[in-house]
């Protein structure tokens, strides 16, 4: 499996994450993956990012960061573009072979993260 299509990191980290935290239960509703965007103020733009929410905390393995989700969210004025619990980010990545985001075609649940410009600028 490939890390993911668009070269960030963060999409492969929170993958990782939400196989690991999901242990027994793949289809917990208060554990999933989650693609979308947020602003950040090191590129001082809207980014394609993932993370993943356990609860109501926000796991977020690309910058080492736990944080209650209303904080993140607020912080970072999150976009959600689509989420998925642990069997569906399996699901989809063994059978698009890399880690994310998944657009339509491959089964996910966006074709655009909200913000997000790939290196095409497409």
């Amino acid at each position: 499996m490939t890390k993911n299509k668009t070269g960030g990191q963060c999409f492969h980290d929170a993958f990782l994450l939400i196989i690991e935290l999901a242990g027994k239960d793949m289809d917990d509703k208060n554990t999933y993956l989650v693609h979308g965007s947020g602003w950040s103020e090191t590129h001082q733009k809207r980014i394609g990012h993932a993370w993943v929410v356990l609860n109501d905390v926000v796991i977020d393995p690309s910058i080492d960061l736990m944080i209650q989700k209303d904080k993140y969210y607020s912080k970072a004025q999150v976009i959600e573009d689509a989420t998925y619990t642990a069997t569906e980010a399996m699901v989809l990545a063994l059978k698009t072979k890399h880690s994310g985001f998944w657009t339509k075609s491959e089964g996910g649940k966006t074709d655009k993260l909200s913000g997000y410009v790939n290196k095409k600028g497409a």
